[in-house]
This record gives C-alpha cells, sequence and structure tokens, in this order.
C-alpha cells in the first residue's frame, strides 16, 4: 500500500511540473505578443485603428482635392489654348480667303499686284515675314488665278472735304473697342448724344474693358481721342442680336459737333444708301457704291440692303443718300463678292427707336429734329 501511495505521489509530483512549465510558455508567449503589438508599424504604427482610419480618410481627401484642382486647371488652360487657336485658325482662313480673291485676275499681274498691296496697306492682312510685300515688288513672283477680284469699295472719309455730309456725319461715328475673355474685338459705334453710344449688344455684352475712339479718320491714330466708356450698358434690346446704350465716362472731350443732327425714318425699297464704319479697326472709311436697300419685309424688325461692309461694320448707321435720315444699324453681313456690294442685315432704326425710351429721348434732344 505505501509503494504504490509513493508512485501515486511521484505522478502527481511531475504532473504538477509539466503544467508549471506550460505556464511558464503561456505567459512568455503572450509578453512576446504583447511587445508586437506595441512596436510601431509602418506610418500608422503609432495609432489606433480609429487613429488610422481618419489619417486615411484626410489623406484621401487631400488627394481628391489636389486631383480635382489639378484637372480643373488643366481643363481651362486647355479651353483658352483651344479658344486661342480657333481665333487663330479663323483669321488664317479669312486671310487666305482675302488673298485667293485678290489674285483672281486672270492673267494681269499688274491687277494682282494692286490688290494686293490694297490689302497689305488698308491692314486686312498680316505680313509679318514680309513674304507678300516681296511679292507685291516683284511681278514674275506674283501668281495669278481664274476670274476677278475687286478690291472692297470703301472711301477713306479723310479724303472727303470737311464740309461733306460723309466728313460731317463721322465726327457721330467711333471704333469701339471691347475685351472678351481676354481677347479684343472692335466694333462700330454711333455717338447719339455727347455722352450717348449706340453699339451692337454681341460688342458689348460681357466685355470686361470698353472704349470709344473719335475722330479716328487718319492713320495715325494720335490725331483720334480715346474715351472711356461705362460697363453697366442703359439699356440693351431684348433680341440676341440686338442694340445697346452705353453711356461715356465723364471727360473734358464729350463735345458734340451741333451741325449734325440726325432724324430717324423707315427705309425705302430701292433707295441709296452709305455706311460710315471702322472695318477690320480701321480708320472711318464711307462704303456708298453700289448700296441700296433690297427689302424691307412687313412687321420685320431688320431690313435687307446691299453695301460692301466687314468685320467691325456691326454697328455702323445705314443712312439715306438723299436727306441723310438714320434708317438702321448694321449688324450682319451674309455673303456675296467684296467689290459687288455684298447682302447685308441691319435693325430698323425706327423698331429701336420704338423700343428704347432713353435712344427717342436722346433722339428728340435739342438740335435734334
Amino acid at each position: 500500500g505505501g509503494g504504490g501511495g509513493g508512485v501515486e505521489g511521484r505522478r502527481l509530483e511531475l504532473e504538477e511540473i509539466r503544467v508549471r512549465g506550460e505556464l511558464a510558455l503561456k505567459e512568455r508567449e503572450l509578453a512576446l505578443r504583447e511587445r508586437e503589438a506595441n512596436k510601431p508599424q509602418g506610418i500608422f504604427g503609432g495609432f489606433s485603428a480609429v487613429g488610422v482610419g481618419v489619417a486615411v480618410a484626410i489623406i484621401g481627401l487631400a488627394g481628391n482635392i489636389v486631383t480635382t484642382y489639378l484637372q480643373g486647371s488643366n481643363q481651362i488652360a486647355a479651353e483658352e489654348a483651344k479658344t486661342l487657336a480657333n481665333l487663330r485658325l479663323e483669321r488664317e482662313k479669312f486671310e487666305t480667303g482675302l488673298i485667293t480673291e485678290a489674285i483672281k485676275t486672270g492673267n494681269d499681274v499688274e491687277a494682282a499686284q494692286r490688290n494686293l498691296k490694297f490689302l497689305l496697306e488698308a491692314g486686312f492682312i498680316n505680313d509679318p515675314n514680309g513674304n507678300i510685300a516681296r511679292l507685291v515688288r516683284d511681278p514674275a513672283a506674283v501668281p495669278t488665278l481664274p476670274s476677278q477680284f475687286v478690291a472692297p469699295r470703301f472711301e477713306p472719309v479723310a479724303d472727303f472735304t470737311e464740309r461733306s455730309k460723309y466728313r460731317l456725319l463721322a465726327s457721330r461715328v467711333g471704333l469701339l473697342l471691347a475685351e472678351k475673355s481676354n481677347r479684343p474685338i472692335s466694333c462700330t459705334a454711333l455717338r447719339l448724344a455727347a455722352d450717348l453710344v449706340l453699339a451692337p449688344r454681341f460688342c458689348v455684352e460681357g466685355a470686361t474693358n470698353l472704349r470709344l475712339r473719335i475722330d479716328y479718320i487718319e492713320q495715325d491714330a494720335s490725331a483720334s481721342t480715346l474715351l472711356d466708356v461705362e460697363l453697366s450698358a442703359l439699356s440693351m434690346g431684348t433680341e440676341e442680336v440686338g442694340h445697346a446704350l452705353l453711356r461715356l465716362a465723364p471727360s473734358d472731350n464729350l463735345m458734340l459737333p451741333s451741325h449734325t443732327p440726325l432724324h430717324v425714318r423707315a427705309p425705302r425699297p430701292g433707295e441709296p444708301v452709305f455706311v460710315i464704319h471702322h472695318a477690320m479697326g480701321r480708320p472711318a472709311q464711307v462704303s456708298r457704291a453700289g448700296c441700296h436697300i433690297e427689302d424691307v419685309p412687313r412687321d420685320s424688325k431688320t431690313f435687307v440692303y446691299m453695301c460692301d461692309t466687314m468685320s467691325g461694320s456691326s454697328g455702323a448707321p445705314v443712312l439715306a443718300e438723299t436727306d441723310m435720315a438714320l434708317l438702321g444699324m448694321h449688324m450682319l453681313r451674309h455673303g456675296g463678292p467684296l467689290g459687288e456690294g455684298g447682302k447685308a442685315e441691319a435693325i430698323l432704326m425706327t423698331h429701336i427707336e420704338a423700343q428704347d425710351a432713353a435712344i427717342a429721348s436722346a433722339l428728340r434732344a435739342p438740335g435734334t429734329p
């Protein structure tokens, strides 16, 4: 009995030693795991799970903001580059068309030279490298094409006498210089009163800068006067292609010659007319050769007439040859060969006057019948 008790006691002793050993191993393993858990791991090693989540969200948001900003900046830059490229392309197309028409003289080299010289001197085409100027000086180098080109029938206002009706009425016409979307454009404008200007709506709307050059009849612009124009229009026509009434900023140069009154009436089909304008932003010119009223549709706000006009002519007054009545404001050219009185469209001045009380009041001011 005693021997059995001794064996059993020994077995229990060994079992106790084994259990203690396993507990020691478990404690050591837990200690190692705790050290591993507390050891920093990467950039988030010192954060809790919640802290790591917040940090990841913040970095993700910042990344999205930066990406959106860069994409927006790139898109704006791309749009600006595209707009400038389109403008250059349209200008090149326009100039190429003029040059092509200029050399459509059959075999008449001298006529082609004269046409190219006119386009160069009038500033209708650019020649930065002087290639066209060299062609003009060298008859053997001037190409010709079939058909015939006739230069626009514009007459410089400066060529008329000071008492000529064209010269007198030109004192009311100015070159409107506008800046829209960081690019300059020009139109023609009519002074209704000393400080009131009538211009095309599309030339004014959205402009960030407006100025009016008056008495601009000579190539040397130093003889003209540049006036500031208030950006907020006094009134605008309701049509998309309509008018705008502007006020000149206060200045000492706002005097308007009293010998150029204006009166308004409806145009008559077939009657001769003339236009005073700043085509292509050039000094004032008169178009009158072959100019006449083509059609005055009933109940229409516009009329069709034949006359040479170009880019920059929009806003020009259309006036009657017989009594110098103000018939309308030129808006659009519908095509046709230059030099042959291309078809054009103008807004009826009677419609503008009826639509805009401020304009009607300006036209009824003292000195204006």
